[in-house]
């Protein structure tokens, strides 16, 4: 079954990225590090108010969205782009 997935522009490539770079057992934050890095494949200068990040608990299936904030603290820790919320 696989876990992670892409909607929008390059989507298909993004699928592709992640499938083949994606490993079982990653934690939260190395899979949202993951995801920046695929759409950072199609638009190396990534901004927080243009991308969106959601997660899924394991456990309790509840969805969370990252406010632009969060995002922007990910880019800054991953060194993908703009940070600026």
């Amino acid at each position: 079954e696989w876990q992670a997935t892409a909607i929008g522009d390059s989507s298909d490539e993004i699928r592709a990225y992640l499938e083949s770079e994606y490993t079982t057992g990653m934690d939260l934050d190395s899979g949202i590090a993951l995801a920046l890095d695929a759409l950072a494949e199609g638009d190396e200068d990534l901004d927080a108010t243009g991308v969106e990040v959601a997660t899924v608990d394991v456990e309790s299936g509840q969805f969370r969205s990252l406010t632009p904030e969060e995002v922007a603290d990910h880019l800054d820790e991953t060194s993908l782009g703009g940070g600026e919320a």
